[in-house]
């Protein structure tokens, strides 16, 4: 079943001073049973967009609907819809253990005992923490907080989680641990998730679509495979020899790397298809292996901002 949120126009008080900041204008978001990542540099209303979707935030125009309740009249309704995970703020007791903050958790959602442990269950073998949900919450690393703290989001079985930057601070081992349990619950629980985050890595490995955001502005909504394709006009292509390399002459394709018998080329989609090229290498060229990549993620996004900067849109790069 689709959720759809609404956010016409929004805005929010900046510091201490009578000072209207335009933080959301004049978009739609949809989300279905999916994990819809959003994107965008400080200050472009990520955060802002998790507060209004939540009730923490009125909008000061237009309505916003999630989970069909309105989040500022309805939040108490709503809460029992959804679960949230702001950052490092911690929903765990810091002297009970992981396990007791989960059930009280459970109870203050009024959630059956029966039902509260089964759950405490299900979500302790997704996340694989039965080695520390004993433990009291000062004793846990950051890594195994955080997943607790997923875990008291979901203890009451929402339709939709929302995660502002769900792992920031943590290292690599615990980010790709994270990333792990969160890629089962979306393919074994019926939840919908939006994750905001400025880890990339985070995106690519989590969302099935993307919503990159601007100066409070939607300037792109779709699929990772849709920003890629329509965005990058360059593809590399590496290649190991068996005899020495032969050239090819076709516009827009460049050598990036010749050492020995292997080659690195760049080639300029939109000048000349990368099926073009790599039919006049292996007529030219003895190949023993051949691979094409296109430019990292961060890249990609980078790009897109340039662009649309150039078109004449503001962005919000060095707002505070």
């Amino acid at each position: 079943m689709s959720k759809v949120y609404v956010v016409r126009e929004g805005s929010r008080w900046r510091g201490g001073k009578q000072r209207e900041i335009r933080a959301l204008k004049d978009f739609s978001v949809t989300l279905g049973t999916e994990t819809l990542g959003v994107i965008g540099p400080n200050g472009a209303g990520k955060s802002t967009l998790v507060k209004l979707l939540t009730g923490l935030l009125p909008p000061t125009e237009g309505r916003i609907r999630v989970c069909g309740f309105d989040p500022w009249k309805q939040r108490r309704s709503l809460s029992r819809h959804i679960g949230v995970m702001l950052g490092h703020r911690s929903r765990l007791w810091y002297h009970l253990s992981a396990l007791e903050s989960l059930r009280l958790i459970g109870r203050m959602y009024e959630m059956d005992r029966r039902d509260v442990e089964r759950r405490v269950g299900e979500l302790t073998e997704l996340f694989s923490a039965a080695d520390f949900i004993a433990q009291p919450g000062r004793s846990l690393s950051l890594g195994q907080r955080m997943r607790c703290e997923i875990m008291a989001a979901l203890i009451h079985s929402p339709g939709l989680l929302l995660l502002d930057e769900p792992t920031v601070g943590l290292d690599i081992l615990a980010k790709q641990e994270l990333r792990d349990h969160l890629g089962r619950l979306g393919s074994t629980q019926n939840t919908a998730i939006l994750l905001a985050s400025h880890d990339l890595a985070d995106i690519e490995q989590l969302a099935q679509r993307v919503l990159i955001l601007d100066n409070g502005r939607s300037i792109f909504g779709g699929s990772l495979n849709e920003l890629t394709s329509g965005s990058v006009e360059e593809r590399q292509i590496h290649l190991q020899l068996v005899s020495p390399y032969r050239p090819v002459r076709l516009p827009g394709v460049t050598e990036v790397l010749r050492e020995d018998r292997k080659v690195c080329l760049g080639v300029n989609v939109s000048l000349t298809p990368v099926h073009e090229v790599v039919a006049e290498l292996l007529q030219v060229n003895a190949v023993a292996d051949l691979k094409i990549t296109e430019p990292p993620l961060e890249e990609v996004i980078a790009g897109f901002y340039r662009r649309h900067s150039a078109a004449g849109h503001p962005t919000t790069e060095g707002r505070s």
